[in-house]
């Protein structure tokens, strides 16, 4: 079930996060993030952070020329990082 949870979790993140970021919400979107991420199962945490370990050294591409799909993996990187996905395990 963590799994399934966990794919839901970041194919909702993949969508929506670049428009975030593009808006300046990205902080606060973290924020509220935060909060929930803290609450989730010790299992669920760990399954987001060992999943996002993978797409992590994406966080650094910002040109447009990457295309649309590499973008938002990298806006789900950075908010990985801002976040904290990437310190509970």
């Amino acid at each position: 079930m963590a799994r399934a949870d966990c794919r839901d979790w970041l194919c909702y993140l993949h969508s929506t996060l670049l428009p975030l970021a593009r808006n300046g919400l990205l902080d606060e979107a973290a924020a509220i993030w935060r909060i929930y991420f803290e609450r989730l199962p010790d299992r669920h945490a760990a399954v987001l952070s060992r999943t996002l370990r993978y797409i992590y050294w994406m966080r650094r591409l910002k040109n447009r020329r990457w295309g649309r799909d590499p973008l938002q993996l990298a806006a789900l990187a950075e908010f990985s990082a801002v976040s904290g996905m990437m310190q509970r395990r």
